[in-house]
């Protein structure tokens, strides 16, 4: 309905260049802006509300209804995808860089990466390309999940996200067993720190991120139970800034008549609205070279 109300309503439609929070400034309320809007997009982008594009974040916002989440998690996924395509013929070369076998050029060629792996593979094949998608900002996260054999208390629903005003280390926390329901034995949370916000997240020490961790918990749950088991991933390059000037850069990319590019830098974000973006791309290739 919210997205529905914004193509339909053009006072509400955003302007060239125009960040979310002088969006939210000219059609929402300050309350909505700082515990509804940020938190949100905070979330799902981990971006900065001042400095995140109107354009790109609201135009993703159409696409697949709903939201997809594997019974046992993306890893399965994963998995599952590749023995499928196995069995259909498709050749996998792991631990090998891309470049040494690029179909000649005039044959398609598919670049399904993140905006920085494709922009060191096209460095030599598309180098106006490559130069533009060096160009997007990368935003790190971490993820920190502890494990309890028996949790006296637990996340309800599928989990939380932070206003920033509220002061919590994280961005959020996932329940991984109300989302992915065949997800282990044993009760489990996924919180998520870093962020636009946090741009130095992954140079903190492990110790450092569990205490930020259970000073959340408790903060949140009032629980001072320690987990059984910590896993701690850093990524450095997470997700891109979806910011002005990844609007910018979209709007310029001109890609030669050979290359298609796939990825969550590209205006869609999360599984569904990759799906989507990916369809789309299968049948304009299969209209192009059928």
């Amino acid at each position: 309905l919210f997205h529905t109300k914004i193509r339909k309503d053009l006072r509400m439609k955003p302007q060239p260049y125009e960040t979310i929070a002088h969006w939210c400034e000219r059609n929402a309320t300050p309350a909505i802006h700082e515990f509804l809007i940020r938190p949100a997009l905070q979330g799902i982008y981990a971006g900065d509300t001042s400095e995140m594009s109107a354009s790109l974040v609201l135009k993703s916002l159409g696409g697949s209804r709903g939201t997809y989440a594997p019974s046992e998690g993306m890893g399965t996924l994963i998995q599952s995808l590749e023995r499928m395509l196995l069995k259909k013929g498709v050749r996998f070369s792991m631990n090998s860089k891309m470049g040494e076998e690029m179909p000649p050029v005039g044959e398609p060629l598919v670049i399904a990466t993140s905006a920085w792996d494709a922009a060191r593979i096209l460095k030599l094949r598309a180098p106006q390309v490559s130069s533009a998608l060096a160009d997007i900002q990368a935003l790190p996260l971490v993820s920190v999940t502890a494990v309890w054999s028996q949790a006296q208390k637990q996340v309800p629903g599928f989990g939380c996200l932070f206003p920033p005003l509220e002061k919590f280390h994280a961005l959020g926390v996932l329940a991984n067993r109300n989302i992915f329901l065949q997800r282990g034995p044993h009760y489990s949370e996924t919180w998520i720190l870093g962020g636009a916000l946090k741009q130095n997240i992954c140079e903190s020490s492990d110790d450092e991120l569990k205490n930020q961790v259970l000073q959340d918990r408790e903060w949140m749950l009032e629980s001072v139970q320690m987990p059984d088991e910590f896993y701690i991933c850093r990524y450095d390059k997470a997700l891109p800034h979806y910011n002005i000037e990844l609007e910018k850069i979209l709007e310029s990319l001109s890609l030669p008549a050979d290359l298609f590019l796939t990825g969550n830098y590209l205006g869609r974000l999360g599984l569904a609205k990759i799906y989507d973006q990916n369809i789309e791309l299968a049948q304009r290739i299969g209209k192009i070279y059928a």
